[in-house]
């Protein structure tokens, strides 16, 4: 993960406890400011706190990761496959 997706997840965890982050807690003051440039990320008096829009985008990444765990979790699950007519079956 890059330090300014990083950025945004430490920022959209923390809101979800309904807190903002002082300036002195966060990753990385210029990793903020690209999220603040993007306006996903708004500042108040040396606090920080993402935005709709910073908080639709933590949805996607988290959405992405479970679709990634689910797929994951399908390739290594057993799965049954069906036969073509030119396979033959073997005993077990």
């Amino acid at each position: 993960m890059n330090g300014t997706i990083a950025q945004l997840v430490q920022l959209c965890e923390a809101n979800a406890g309904q807190q903002a982050v002082w300036d002195g807690n966060l990753i990385s003051k210029s990793d903020r400011d690209v999220l603040v440039k993007a306006g996903w990320v708004v500042r108040c008096a040396g606090y920080n706190m993402p935005t709709l829009e910073g908080q639709k985008v933590y949805g996607v990444l988290k959405l992405g990761e479970e679709a990634l765990k689910l797929s994951e979790e399908k390739e290594t699950s057993p799965s049954l496959r069906i036969m073509g007519e030119d396979e033959e079956m073997l005993d077990a």
